[in-house]
């Protein structure tokens, strides 16, 4: 499958990739095609899911990429970050990364380079807020967070602060990495690095307020946090989850951003393939090739007494006379939230006469033995998984006459007219020896 994938570097214009990527594959494959592509190792990459601007959740290695492939609804995307150490030596203080890894993987309390914990925690934009007094305190405990405007609550030394704020938020969300105990005024270093792209350089004045959100971002617990002081931020927080939220002023939202969020086009994104047909030995030949199982398709090995991804391989020893070759039309896969499914409509050209398939034989062919092989009938699918029509074209042995089946209608046509997209068994019969 050919995919769009958009890579936010660290402090960079975002940029759209375009990737070619197994249909049935796992995130592990879009990584890898990534880092080809972008030349970001592979162990620096995290492939995400944003929503309404923010960072909804995160895909492992072994996830399957459905809901890459398959994503339509233009408010939900899969997009990739480059982040600065290699994803196991993070513990993870934003719950939607916690998926980013298996436990195997991850380990949340490895210590990173120089005996400090290196912390990932998300960063959302927030447009400048409109504060408004509630009508009481407990009309704002009761509120809801919303994915668009809804109301924070200020959560200040542990006494609630009953004030609403309306809150929108914009732009792509960041990832930042920083120490564990990272002083406020370094906190703000790293934030301005992976918002670089995005402020004006002659901007006399922060454009922004950093403040530190919960884990649902709906109550902040540590507001306008200090861009010079050296103090981290309370152990309450640093050991539990939390997200960064930049809520920023009027005059930086109107006057202080680039305008560089939409992302640039790498010279892949503009590489699509053209629709085009597969040959029939091509497809033969893939089906005989070497492959290794995925991650989750694993086999137990016996000897070293662990699954493993082991390799599979398809065999011809020998060939029949009569040759049924079933071209897979339909998908069936588990995506992370329910089964992808879908008609595969490629058309597969094949030959009306002369396949050979001495090509895929292994060992040797006895000398009296044909090889050859010539059509003599298709079946036929019209449609989609949630209903279709059966056809067939077969040629008649005693005339060699093309005919079409439809029903119970039959109309002439020729060997030709079989090759289509719709085709989808293939019949073929062995074509004899010349007697001597």
């Amino acid at each position: 499958a050919w995919v769009l994938l958009t890579l936010h570097g660290i402090g960079s214009r975002p940029t759209q990739f375009g990737l070619h990527v197994p249909k049935e594959g796992v995130y592990a494959d879009v990584k890898a095609a990534l880092s080809a592509q972008s030349g970001v190792p592979i162990d620096r990459l995290l492939v995400v899911q944003v929503k309404h601007n923010r960072i909804v959740r995160s895909y492992a290695d072994s996830m399957d990429i459905g809901d890459l492939v398959y994503a339509t609804h233009r408010d939900v995307g899969v997009v990739a970050y480059e982040v600065e150490y290699p994803v196991g030596q993070y513990e993870v203080r934003s719950p939607t990364l916690y998926s980013l890894s298996s436990a195997s993987t991850l380990d949340l309390n490895q210590r990173s380079p120089g005996e400090l914990a290196l912390c990932l925690v998300a960063l959302q934009h927030q447009v400048p807020a409109t504060v408004t007094e509630p009508s009481s305190p407990s009309e704002d405990d009761s509120e809801q967070p919303r994915t668009t405007n809804c109301s924070y609550r200020y959560n200040t030394n542990h006494h609630t602060k009953h004030r609403r704020v309306e809150r929108q938020l914009f732009g792509a969300p960041a990832l930042v990495s920083i120490t564990r105990d990272a002083s406020s005024a370094e906190i703000h270093d790293k934030i301005r690095q992976v918002t670089e792209h995005l402020v004006d350089p002659d901007l006399q004045e922060t454009p922004y307020k950093l403040h530190v959100s919960n884990a649902r971002a709906d109550t902040f617990l540590h507001r306008d946090v200090s861009e010079e002081s050296a103090d981290p931020l309370p152990n309450d927080i640093t050991r539990g989850s939390f997200t960064f939220t930049l809520e920023w002023t009027p005059h930086g939202y109107k006057e202080g951003r680039l305008g560089c969020e939409s992302p640039r086009l790498h010279v892949s994104a503009d590489s699509k393939p053209a629709s085009s047909s597969l040959d029939l030995r091509t497809c033969i030949a893939k089906f005989t090739e070497k492959e290794q199982l995925g991650e989750n398709d694993t086999w137990y090995c016996p000897k070293c007494k662990a699954h493993v991804r082991a390799f599979k391989k398809f065999d011809l020893f020998s060939l029949p006379n009569i040759l049924l070759l079933h071209l897979k039309r339909f998908r069936y896969a588990q995506g992370s939230y329910s089964m992808q499914r879908d008609k595969i409509n490629t058309l597969v050209t094949f030959p009306v006469s002369g396949l050979d398939m001495a090509d895929f034989v292994v060992g040797n062919i006895p000398p009296d033995t044909s090889t050859v092989y010539d059509l003599y009938a298709v079946s036929e699918h019209m449609g989609g998984l949630g209903g279709g029509h059966y056809t067939a074209k077969a040629m008649n042995p005693r005339n060699h006459k093309w005919y079409s089946f439809n029903d119970s209608s039959t109309s002439d046509t020729t060997a030709d007219d079989a090759i289509t997209s719709h085709a989808y068994v293939l019949f073929y019969l062995r074509r004899a020896l010349p007697t001597r």
